[in-house]
């Protein structure tokens, strides 16, 4: 339910500045992407730095490789692909998938 609740309340802030924008003529795709890069990606790059890190300390060399696969996609966006490819029977558990929710 967090999750609901900040996904409206996020979404009613972003429609508010783009209206807001819109208003005064001065919205741009360029910008609004631009302010979204320079808000997410430094979380994204810390968040996939430390949880290699943490990795390379817990897990073993199979689950690293994994780890470093899943670490790559995510930076270029598109680590559910990734997950999708090597989902299967054999599959190794959720708990040991850090980033599978990027």
């Amino acid at each position: 339910m967090g999750v609901d609740v900040f996904f409206v309340i996020s979404g009613y802030l972003i429609t508010k500045l783009i209206v807001s924008e819109i208003d005064r003529k001065s919205f741009s795709f360029y910008r609004f992407y631009l302010r979204r890069a320079r808000r997410i990606l430094p979380a994204l790059f810390f968040t996939v730095a430390i949880t290699f890190i943490a990795s390379a300390v817990v897990l073993s060399p199979f689950l690293l490789e994994r780890v470093g696969g899943a670490s790559v996609s995510t930076l270029f966006s598109v680590s559910n692909f990734y997950f999708l490819s090597e989902a299967g029977y054999f599959d190794v558990s959720e708990t040991v998938k850090p980033l599978l929710h990027t």
